[in-house]
């Protein structure tokens, strides 16, 4: 059994800025004279990674208030996806810029 605050909130964190990175990082090099990501793809990331803090060094600091941290993460999570979904339903739903179908 974990205890209180076990770093197990790392693995899929990791995963989840994996996700992002491999997501926005190819974008961002591809329009010309942008040399970086925008600020709701940084949001993102610090999103995420705040979640990742929040659920271990809350759980760690304040083991009375265990389920408010995990609340507060999971907001962090999720609002990072949904700025991330918000932002490229656009690109997904769109038409190809080839023209071909799919």
């Amino acid at each position: 059994m974990r205890s209180i605050g076990e770093p197990a909130a790392l693995p899929p964190r990791g995963f989840a800025l994996w996700q992002l990175g491999f997501r926005c990082a190819p974008r961002a090099a591809t329009p010309p004279g942008r040399s970086g990501p925008d600020g709701w793809e940084v949001a993102c990331f610090a999103l995420v990674q705040l979640a990742a803090l929040v659920r271990v060094a809350g759980g760690l600091a304040w083991t009375a208030g265990y389920i408010a941290t995990i609340i507060a993460s999971a907001a962090c999570w999720s609002a990072a996806f949904a700025i991330y979904a918000v932002r490229y339903w656009p690109v997904l739903t769109g038409a190809r810029l080839d023209g071909k179908p799919g």
